[in-house]
């Protein structure tokens, strides 16, 4: 009995790792065929696979302006009604996220249970986390030959609402 659960449980994840490396396959190939004039699309469209197929309620690519130390964000998907957050993360500086950035640049990624969960000095990261309320997140480094181009990143969230400009 034990065997035949182990089997299935292997079955499963083998499964969705193929669903998922399919997924990627069809993203990669949709970006590298997309002319100029529909690239920005075809990204919110790969985003939105995304995050239908994770479940998350937010996905969206922060780019690095390595020249500035700062981040923007340019291509977004969001579920249902709920508000861009890309307004809210235009130019900001890298220092204004240090736990984020750190486990990008060391471990080229960062997860986030919950917000209590976090360290110390994710206080930054907990205050915009919290203002947007969100319940978790994971964020994956984007880079090129070396270079840190900018990161992905899915939110799932706790109930939408607006958060309070203060917040941000």
């Amino acid at each position: 009995s034990r065997d035949v659960t182990e089997r299935r449980q292997a079955e499963e994840e083998l499964r969705a790792r193929l669903e998922f490396d399919s997924l990627i396959a069809e993203i990669s190939s949709a970006i590298a065929n997309a002319d100029a004039a529909s690239l920005d699309d075809t990204i919110r469209d790969a985003l939105a696979s995304i995050g239908r197929r994770v479940g998350a309620e937010r996905v969206f690519v922060a780019e690095s302006l390595q020249e500035r130390g700062a981040l923007y964000v340019r291509h977004e998907w969001h579920a249902d009604e709920r508000l861009p957050i890309a307004p809210s993360l235009q130019h900001v500086p890298y220092e204004r996220f240090p736990w984020l950035m750190s486990n990008l640049y060391e471990h080229g990624w960062a997860t986030i249970g919950r917000c209590s969960d976090l360290p110390l000095e994710a206080a930054s990261e907990r205050a915009w986390i919290e203002a947007w309320n969100l319940e978790r997140a994971v964020a994956v480094r984007l880079a090129a030959r070396g270079r840190f181009l900018g990161f992905i990143n899915c939110c799932f969230e706790t109930t939408p609402q607006r958060p309070l400009e203060e917040d941000l």
